[in-house]
């Protein structure tokens, strides 16, 4: 892949990224800064880890389930 493309593709992720952390922000409503896999990876590695694989998986937080066992029946009527 050419340098130029390579640059492109990164930016054309990390905008993704960005949209996706400020409807989060906005549906939440708290400043949710949610990492990429990428993001992750430096973070750990800078702190001394060794990433030895990656997984990813949807983010289900404002899946009713979800809510209910992060927060409890009672604690998820401030949401409805």
């Amino acid at each position: 892949m050419p340098f130029t493309s390579c640059c492109l593709l990164i930016t054309s992720i990390q905008t993704v990224a960005d949209n996706l952390r400020k409807a989060l922000a906005t549906t939440i409503k708290v400043n949710a800064r949610p990492l990429t896999a990428t993001e992750w990876s430096e973070l750990l590695e800078s702190n001394g880890f060794k990433v030895l694989s990656i997984k990813v998986a949807p983010m289900g937080l404002l899946q009713p389930k979800q809510m209910i066992e992060d927060e409890g029946p009672l604690g998820i009527e401030d949401y409805v």
